[in-house]
C-alpha cells in the first residue's frame, strides 16, 4: 500500500509532456481563434463553480485585438466576462463559461496543468505533469477520438528545482553579486563575510560561507546531472488509439 509521497514516486513513472488538439468548432475559442488566426489565446488560468460552469483568466494578443473584442463583447452578456486590461495588441479577461469541455476532463487530482494554455488557429497546446497511467487513462475516454490529438515527447519528470533553503538561496544571490564564482574571482572569502555583515548584518564565519557554498554547488550538480539525460517515455497505449 502507497502510504506516503515517497512511496508514490517510488512505485509510480511521472512524466511531462505536451498535448495538441483540434478545438472544438462549436465552442467559442475555436470559433474565434480559427476566425482570427493572427491571435494567440492564451489561457492562465481554469477555475470551477460549478460542475455546469467555469473561470476563465484569458490573455489574448495580436493583431486585430480591436476587430476581434468588438465582436465578442457584441456576442456575450457583459455579466460573464470583465476586462482587466486593455492595451496596444493584448487584453486580459476573466470570462465565466457555461458547460466545460474537454479541458476540463483534465483538470483533476494528479494532474498538473502547466500554465498557460496556448490556443491559436484551432489547434490547442497544453504541457501536464502527471502519473503516466493517470494521463493514459484520461486520454483514453471517447471524448478525445474525434480531436486530432497528437503527443509531443514525453519524458520521466525531473524537478529542475535543487531545493535550496531560504538560508541557501541568500547565500547563493549574494556569492555571484559579489563575485564569489568570477574568473578569476572579484573578492576573497574574507571580503565577502564582512560585506555580508555590514550590508545585511549577516553574520557568517568564512568556514562555514565555504561549506555552505560546497554545499550548494553539490546540490546544483546533482540537479543537473539527474536531468540531464532524462529517459523518454513511450505512450504507446495511447498513440497507437490515435494513430491513422
Amino acid at each position: 500500500m502507497v502510504e506516503n509521497l515517497e512511496d508514490i514516486h517510488k512505485t509510480t513513472t511521472i512524466i511531462s509532456t505536451q498535448v495538441n488538439f483540434s478545438v472544438p468548432k462549436q465552442r467559442w475559442l475555436g470559433i474565434y481563434s480559427m476566425k482570427y488566426p493572427q491571435l494567440e489565446f492564451r489561457i492562465l488560468s481554469l477555475l470551477s463553480i460549478t460542475e455546469e460552469r467555469g473561470n476563465c483568466l484569458l490573455h489574448i494578443k495580436g493583431n486585430k485585438i480591436v476587430s476581434f473584442y468588438k465582436e465578442f463583447s457584441k456576442e456575450h452578456d457583459p455579466k460573464n466576462y470583465q476586462l482587466i486590461l486593455q492595451d496596444k495588441g493584448e487584453i486580459l479577461m476573466n470570462i465565466i463559461f457555461d458547460r466545460p469541455w474537454v479541458i476540463w476532463s483534465i483538470v483533476e487530482p494528479q494532474v498538473i496543468i502547466m500554465y498557460p494554455i496556448k490556443i491559436q488557429n484551432g489547434k490547442i497546446t497544453i504541457e501536464l505533469i502527471a502519473p503516466i497511467r493517470k494521463v493514459e487513462e484520461i486520454f483514453r475516454k471517447p471524448i478525445w477520438e474525434k480531436l486530432n490529438i497528437k503527443f509531443n515527447v514525453a519524458r520521466k519528470y525531473c524537478a529542475k528545482d535543487p531545493s535550496l533553503n531560504e538560508h541557501q538561496k541568500f547565500i547563493l544571490d549574494k556569492a555571484i553579486e559579489f563575485g564569489l564564482y568570477d574568473i578569476p574571482r572579484q573578492e576573497t572569502m574574507t571580503d565577502t563575510v564582512k560585506k555580508l555583515e555590514e550590508q545585511y548584518n549577516y553574520k557568517i564565519s568564512v568556514s562555514a560561507l565555504s561549506e555552505n557554498l560546497r554545499r550548494i554547488s553539490k546540490k546544483l550538480a546533482e540537479c543537473y546531472v539527474n536531468c540531464r539525460d532524462t529517459e523518454e517515455v513511450k505512450l504507446d497505449t495511447i498513440t497507437k488509439k490515435y494513430k491513422k
